[in-house]
Order: structure tokens, then C-alpha cells, then sequence
């Protein structure tokens, strides 16, 4: 894996967007900026809890992963109170995203939230409690989010205040650079330059 400085966490937009996307297919190096990224974080004292997403993830599955992804990047082994899924009545998904996300406010701490393969998420998890989630993020809560399709939420209001940084395919591609230091990395002497 290589460092890509150009696409650092804090460097460029990144460095200011308290909501991050990046929509790629399959390949195109999500996973390994995700981990760059992650490895940026650590290192500038930044608490990271990483998520990674699946069709199951209801509203309330979805604040359970929170809960989880937190307490193991936070290294507490507990994080906010949670009930078990089954108990957190539908009407009541919203009361508890907001208790997480006060939590999150009171940590003197930069926490950055990695959620991958959020494509997978149902309709009215990433419409729902995806975008509160990131329309009420508190200063302190960076969120990654990593898809390979186009998701059932509107970013708009994100993008209009500027609070939110889209990286594509295109952005994502190799420079000629990057690609002559894999090549180098990989076959040595057997290649040159040219």
C-alpha cells in the first residue's frame, strides 16, 4: 500500500469537511484510503471507530453498530448505554442516535466515524437515521463514509453548506506517479522508469 499525500485526511477539502464520500466500485481503492485515512487519524490523537455496513442494519442495528464501533476504537470496552436492539422501539431510534451523538459532543476529543459499504444499507436506515446522524454531527465527529453505489439519502443540504467533500472513481484513480512507485515497489530493478 502507498501513501497517498495528495489524498490525505488533512489535505485539501478533506481537511475542512465534517462529512466525507467516496463512491467507487469495487477496486478502485476505497478500503485502502479508508485505512490511510484511519492511520492519519490515530496519529494526529484522533479517536476512530470504523463501521462497516450490511442490509441488516435497521435503524436500530445501525445504533447498536455505533455504539460498538465507539467503544472498540475508543478502547473503554463500553460506550453509551445501550439496550438491546430489540428494544428500541421504532419511534424512539431518533431519541437514541441523539443521546450517541451528545456523547460524542462531550469528548474532548476528535472522533472520526468510518462507515463502509453504506450502499448497503435499506432505504430508510440511510434516509433516516444515516442523515441525522450527519446533519446533526457536533463539531468534533468527522464521518467517512464509503460506498460503491449511488444511496437512498439526500446530501444536499450537506453540500449546500459546504459540509460535505465527494471523492469519485476519477479522483480515486492512480496518478502517474503513485502508479510508477507501485510498479517500483513490486518489481524492483526488474523495471525502469521508461
Amino acid at each position: 500500500m502507498i501513501y497517498r499525500s495528495r489524498l490525505g485526511l488533512h489535505q485539501g477539502s478533506q481537511a475542512d469537511s465534517p462529512v466525507i464520500c467516496v463512491q467507487a466500485a469495487a477496486g478502485y481503492g476505497k478500503s485502502s484510503l479508508l485505512l490511510q485515512w484511519r492511520r492519519e487519524a490515530l496519529e494526529s490523537g484522533a479517536l476512530v471507530a470504523w463501521l462497516t455496513l450490511d442490509e441488516h442494519d435497521d435503524g436500530a442495528s445501525f445504533i447498536g453498530g455505533l455504539n460498538a464501533a465507539l467503544s472498540i476504537g475508543s478502547g473503554t470496552g463500553k460506550f453509551v448505554y445501550q439496550p438491546p436492539e430489540s428494544d428500541i422501539p421504532s419511534e424512539d431510534e431518533i431519541e437514541a442516535l441523539t443521546v450517541w451523538l451528545a456523547e460524542v459532543a462531550a469528548m474532548a476529543v476528535e472522533v472520526v466515524l468510518i462507515l463502509d459499504d453504506v450502499h448497503t444499507l435499506p432505504p430508510a436506515t440511510a434516509s433516516g437515521s444515516l442523515l441525522y446522524l450527519l446533519l446533526n454531527a457536533p463539531a468534533n465527529l468527522k464521518v467517512i463514509l464509503a460506498y460503491r453505489r449511488p444511496i437512498a439519502a439526500n446530501f444536499f443540504d450537506l453540500l449546500a453548506s459546504g459540509r460535505l467533500q465527494e471523492l469519485r472513481a476519477e479522483d480515486l484513480a492512480l496518478s502517474l506517479e503513485e502508479t510508477i512507485e507501485v510498479l517500483e515497489s513490486r518489481l524492483g530493478n526488474a523495471i525502469d522508469r521508461d
